[in-house]
């Protein structure tokens, strides 16, 4: 069985959303970069080095830190970030309180230090502003805007 199918046969095959999002992640993010996962715990197939959100907890243990340091994770080797939008809109739908995952601090963290570089189905990438807001976003990308990431 194994080898039948190529493995990006058998991604759009069975698994688009995560073909796309790892597609788009592996062709924006350039060699040495590193892409924080929010909300995604997923991470086979990223060529770029990925840390992974299995307990869904990324963003609730970083967001303190966000708050009291205007830094941007500029002392981190985190290059992008990566929201599935999906995954937030997944459980909202189900019953979840969205106050848990703290969207309102990831939107004030995108907003002075996040660019958009893609936003896919379901999935956002973004880049790290190092300097904050001010700073030229690589590839070209548009900042954050408050009403990302929202669990509708």
């Amino acid at each position: 069985l194994a080898g039948l199918t190529s493995e990006a046969t058998y991604l759009q095959t069975g698994f688009f959303f995560y073909s796309q999002m790892t597609e788009a992640a592996n062709r924006l993010v350039p060699d040495g970069g590193k892409v924080l996962l929010l909300f995604e715990a997923r991470a086979y197939y990223f060529e770029p080095a990925v840390i992974q959100d299995n307990l869904l907890t990324n963003w609730a243990l970083l967001a303190p830190y966000t708050q009291r340091h205007d830094d941007c994770l500029a002392s981190s080797d985190i290059s992008h970030v990566l929201v599935s939008d999906a995954a937030v809109r997944y459980y909202a739908r189900r019953g979840m309180d969205p106050r848990l995952l703290r969207l309102e601090d990831l939107r004030s963290f995108a907003t002075r230090c996040l660019s958009v570089v893609h936003r896919g189905r379901g999935f956002t990438i973004l880049t790290l502003n190092p300097s904050g807001p001010t700073a030229e976003a690589p590839i070209g990308g548009a900042p954050a805007r408050l009403s990302d990431f929202a669990p509708n």
